[in-house]
């Protein structure tokens, strides 16, 4: 949910179009001699892939269990006070990971990061805590809206220490960190629920859980890794610099405003869902939305491994090359939307009964537009790791903003009329919109490109 519970964005393995294509501008950082090996290319996107798919997996196996082991009800208070936390921690985190993982050069040590991000999450923190009282009332969805906040704040700092992993080149910690993860929190929540039929006890375990892997597992493995490199401290010297942190928050702000944007595309149709019909039919939109999520994952994960070379057929002026590969991608995007329509109109409500319950079925029409959406943005995925290749950058926000706006516009009309179905209708009307907009980029690039060669 996207936030999802996985950060759509912001936190977690999963690159935005921008930061693959940094990555692939980065020349590779010279380790020297050391007792760690660096895993290979293939080995990290290998390690990178299962990571993301296992705990995606997981994130998912919790609304499941959530739904099967409580109600409706439940689910819609789990899912409202990630669609609330979700975009304030995603804009607190200005990506600072890709920041700190391109950092060839060391500008800014991995305390200053460290700052940075703790100086973000206490505002977002406060933020996440006046929007909650400022529109719910009832204590208990306060409470669990804080308890998510929680551990997404925990998340959040793991986040940091992802960043230094990578610039290491240790894809593997960072994926055992969440396979680690997902499977133990996935584990904490059910028994929690099982236990007390309780989604804020749930939450607060979850965040314990998170807290647990964040100081047993990342904290440890970094501290291990720098310890044999000897590059910097390894120690934390929390505000020591207080104003190299602030600098570097202002360097990455456009990267959290653009996170921010591509969180709230996917939480405007919750917002008008919980507003309109209620927490029970927020919790099975957000159970049914999250195919979405899985099957992005899987475009995320082939377009992080194309990016590089995207931007290589771009710079080299290998414009059919570039238009091959992206029609492939394109094709590829497209024929895993179809997939998931085909399914949806054939079974539907059966596979929501199935990984639900019975009462999840009543919403297979929902599922089926949920599938165009996420079929169109699969393709507007795609759109935006060639609009980076193209160096179309600045554009990129614009466009998330109309998203936005597209998919509230729509929401503001047809969720009212037409409930769960009125609110996938604005996820389509979104992703249309983002698709459209980022291909006319693409193709305003490529034109710019072959006219002055």
């Amino acid at each position: 949910m996207g936030s999802e519970i996985i950060t759509d964005n912001c936190t977690g393995g999963n690159f935005t179009a921008k930061s693959a294509a940094i990555s692939a501008e980065v020349s590779p950082i010279c380790l020297g001699d050391t007792s760690i090996s660096t895993p290979s290319l293939r080995a990290n996107l290998s390690w990178t892939l299962l990571g993301n798919l296992v705990y995606a997996g997981c994130q998912w196996s919790m609304l499941m269990v959530i739904a099967k082991l409580g109600t409706p009800q439940m689910v819609g208070r789990f899912s409202l006070g990630l669609a609330i936390t979700a975009p304030v921690i995603t804009l607190a985190s200005c990506q600072l990971r890709i920041v700190q993982a391109t950092d060839a050069r060391r500008d800014y040590s991995f305390s200053d990061y460290f700052t940075a991000r703790l100086l973000c999450l206490a505002a977002a923190i406060f933020v996440i805590l006046a929007v909650t009282l400022l529109t719910q009332r009832d204590p208990a969805v306060i409470a669990v809206v804080m308890a998510v906040a929680a551990a997404k704040a925990f998340e959040s700092v793991s986040d940091i220490y992802y960043g230094s992993m990578q610039q290491y080149e240790r894809m593997d910690l960072i994926s055992k960190s969440k396979i680690i993860k997902g499977l133990f929190s996935l584990g904490a929540l059910a028994a929690a629920v099982y236990l007390t039929r309780d989604i804020f006890l749930g939450s607060l375990l979850l965040a314990a859980t998170w807290a647990a892997v964040l100081i047993g597992y990342d904290a440890l493995n970094r501290t291990r890794i720098v310890k044999q490199f000897a590059q910097e401290e390894s120690h934390l010297m929390l505000f020591r610099n207080l104003r190299a942190a602030v600098a570097l928050i202002w360097l990455a702000l456009p990267l959290g405003i653009s996170g921010l944007l591509n969180s709230l595309r996917t939480n405007i149709p919750r917002y008008y869902v919980v507003a309109s019909q209620g927490e029970a039919q927020l919790g099975i939109f957000s159970a049914v939305t999250y195919v979405m999520v899985a099957i992005l994952t899987v475009i995320y994960g082939i377009g992080e491994c194309s990016a590089p070379r995207l931007g290589k057929y771009y710079v080299q002026n290998k414009h059919r090359a570039f238009l091959w590969l992206l029609v492939k991608l394109a094709a590829l995007a497209v024929a895993v939307g179809l997939i998931g329509i085909l399914v949806s109109l054939l079974w539907g409500g059966r596979l929501l009964s199935i990984l639900f319950t019975p009462e999840y079925a009543k919403a297979a029409d929902v599922l089926v537009l949920v599938m165009i959406a996420s079929a169109a943005t699969s393709v507007a995925a795609i759109t935006n790791y060639a609009m980076t290749a193209t160096r179309e950058i600045a554009v990129q926000l614009p466009i998330l903003a109309s998203v936005c706006a597209a998919t509230a516009l729509v929401c503001s009309i047809a969720v009212p009329r037409l409930g769960l179905s009125g609110a996938a209708v604005g996820l389509v009307a979104g992703a249309v919109v983002h698709m459209v907009l980022g291909s006319a980029v693409v193709a305003r690039g490529l034109w710019r490109s072959m006219r002055s060669r």
